[in-house]
């Protein structure tokens, strides 16, 4: 009898970054969200607008909540987000 494997989500991850950690981190997720955003806008597939624009938000929110929880100092060090509107 073979078992199907029930995939496990997480409610929440606590992870400590260090300073550098942080910073390359929210960079990437920055590069991540142009590069997400670019695709949005040029694809003429409206499927895969329509993907995007979900994880476009998502993405958004997760960067958000990250540079939210790591206080002054390092946000200020970064350069400034650009607005993401899908």
């Amino acid at each position: 009898m073979i078992r199907e494997q029930v995939p496990v989500f997480m409610n929440k991850c606590n992870v400590k970054l260090t300073q550098w950690q942080t910073r390359i981190l929210l960079e990437g997720l920055r590069e991540l969200e142009k590069n997400w955003l670019q695709i949005n806008r040029s694809t003429t597939d409206e499927d895969e607008r329509a993907e995007y624009a979900n994880d476009l938000i998502e993405l958004n929110m997760t960067r958000k909540h990250l540079e939210s929880s790591v206080g002054a100092g390092l946000g200020e060090a970064l350069p400034a987000p650009e607005e993401t509107h899908v």
